[in-house]
């Protein structure tokens, strides 16, 4: 793409540079205001156990960070600890195949119940949606009979 040829005066410069350091201020302190706005909705954040890891964000050289030199970096919240997985004696593929029938075919939510009922233990919020992907990789072992109805292969 062809560069237009800048045809300012040095004075036209110079007052261009003038009117945008002009700005440096006011923009300085619009950028403190929302890192203040944003320190309390982290705070929030945190508060509802929610993870507040922000990607760090390395000062560029020449360019100001708002902070005072030698001022110490807001202190990250502390790390929340993972909560524990439940473990099974046997993976969910192998207990769906053993509450599966060969001749009647069964529902996804009634699959759910006696999977539950055999002792797998999950805390997954939409444990539906994993037996269907489990089921749809068992395709050796299990065959759809219907929209949303499963059995054992013959």
């Amino acid at each position: 793409m062809p560069r237009r040829k800048i045809t300012l005066t040095i004075n036209e410069l110079i007052a261009e540079l003038h009117r945008r350091q002009q700005q440096l201020p006011r923009l300085q302190k619009l950028a403190a205001d929302l890192e203040k706005k944003l320190a309390g909705i982290r705070a929030e954040i945190a508060a509802l156990g929610g993870d507040v890891s922000a990607p760090a964000t390395a000062a560029k050289p020449g360019i100001k960070t708002g902070r005072k030199p030698g001022a110490k970096a807001p202190a990250a919240p502390a790390a929340k600890k993972p909560a524990s997985r439940p473990r099974n004696k046997m993976s969910l593929a192998e207990v769906l195949v053993s509450v599966l029938d060969k001749s009647h075919p069964k529902t996804v939510k009634t699959i759910m119940a006696d999977v539950k009922a055999a002792g797998y233990k999950t805390t997954s919020e939409n444990f539906d949606t994993i037996i269907y992907q489990t089921l749809s990789r068992e395709k050796k072992r299990v065959e759809k009979v219907g929209r949303g109805l499963y059995k054992l292969k013959s």
